[in-house]
């Protein structure tokens, strides 16, 4: 909807819409007197807003709009110092899934049925918060977990339960097993009360008061994009230091892109090394260029760019060193050896592997894939809405732009 005049008080005035999306976010009114602008005001109806967060992020009083903005940040860790004989895994956020989902995780509303019985999934150490109310003669709602075969009861939730005519009821809990939560509720009356059943179930401890349920929205994104000219691409969502790997979508320029930051190297026992007073040495990893820093990651050994530990690795120069006194540089025979060695492990699928930073940022357009045309369709709801990035990896950082009510 887009309004060219309007007539206020017999004067002819201009109002320019902000946006050709479907709600006016904000109309500008301008006055002209002899032609000449006397007077202009911007009335706004919805503003813009932006959150951040670690994993989830809260878009409140947020209006049934595309999101204009998305930015999900990856992140890698590794649990311990890794040595030949006992590597230690490199742990990236990828894979993700972006889901988008309101506050209420399911509502049940004007119930006709005496009975209610409704299965979520539910995350061990995740806070959830239930509040339902009702209104009938007798009422109770009885919450069981699921995990696998095997039921247990939450203790302090076994059985919520009240009588009279009308009951509200509100608590948070935690489940200590991942699994499924069960809610079954019943409620009878003698025929002269209208009855209604409303369940809300939202994660964490907040109250965000009865919204109503929205359809979630859920968006898998995978290591390995096959991108429209046949191609891949890795999206492994690494990070070392502040940069970090991120996937960028930008619903106003209709534009998706995925900016790697950083790169892995996966060794097979067929690289040339060359012998060097600083270790063995691998040249010209990368054509984009490697950086020299002073940290990095290796499953097999720690990174020191100092290379002044017994074994160790570093990037130097666009080169990746190896300092191992089993594979002494003095000894011709040492870069046939760690190729072999090399070689069993990549035989055995669990290949050596050096996750580094790459000296420019490499940005690959995504716009037109599965993937991002999925991103580009996200929206907030009236009222509360959720945006989550999540995996099996480390936390990713979290940056959403959207229209918030005013």
């Amino acid at each position: 909807m887009v309004i060219s005049k309007i007539n206020v008080k017999g004067s002819p005035v201009t109002c320019l819409n902000s946006s050709s999306e479907n709600r006016i976010k904000e109309i500008t009114v301008k006055k002209k007197y002899r032609g000449k602008l006397v007077n202009s005001q911007t009335y706004h109806f919805a503003e813009k807003s932006e959150v951040a967060g670690e994993s989830s992020v809260i878009c409140e009083n947020a209006v049934s709009e595309p999101i204009r903005s998305l930015q999900v940040e990856g992140n890698t860790v590794q649990d311990g110092e890794p040595t030949p004989s006992a590597p230690v895994e490199i742990m990236n956020a990828s894979p993700l899934t972006v889901k988008v989902y309101g506050s209420n995780l399911t509502q049940v509303s004007e119930s006709t049925s005496l009975n209610v019985s409704l299965r979520f999934v539910v995350e061990a150490g995740k806070a959830y918060t239930l509040s339902f109310e009702a209104l009938g003669r007798g009422l109770g709602v009885n919450i069981y977990i699921q995990s696998g075969d095997r039921w247990f009861t939450d203790g302090t939730l076994q059985t919520i339960s009240g009588g009279a005519y009308t009951g509200y009821f509100k608590r948070t809990f935690t489940p200590t097993q991942s699994g499924y939560v069960w809610i079954n509720g019943y409620l009878y009356t003698d025929g002269s009360f209208t009855r209604y059943f409303n369940i809300r179930l939202n994660e964490g401890s907040a109250d965000f008061g009865f919204e109503p349920y929205y359809e979630p929205q859920s968006v898998a994104i995978p290591s390995t994009l096959t991108l429209s000219d046949g191609s891949t691409l890795e999206m492994t969502f690494a990070k070392i230091d502040d940069s970090a790997d991120r996937l960028v979508v930008d619903t106003v320029n209709k534009k998706v892109a995925y900016e790697s930051r950083t790169k892995e190297l996966v060794l097979k026992g067929t690289e040339v090394w060359s012998r060097t007073s600083g270790g063995l040495a691998l040249f010209n990893i990368d054509p984009k260029g490697a950086t020299t820093e002073y940290k990095g990651f290796c499953n097999y050994y720690i990174y020191d760019m100092w290379r002044k530990m017994e074994r160790c690795v570093s990037l130097y120069g666009n080169a990746l060193y190896v300092v191992d006194s089993n594979y002494d540089t003095t000894d011709t025979t040492s870069p046939e050896r760690f190729n072999s060695w090399l070689a069993d492990r990549y035989a055995e699928g669990n290949p050596m592997r050096v996750v580094y930073k790459i000296a420019t940022p490499i940005t690959t357009d995504i716009t037109d894939t599965d993937l991002g045309k999925s991103l580009l369709s996200l929206c907030t709801y009236d009222g509360t809405t959720i945006v989550e990035a999540s995996g099996e990896g480390p936390t990713s950082q979290l940056t959403v732009s959207y229209w918030k009510q005013i």
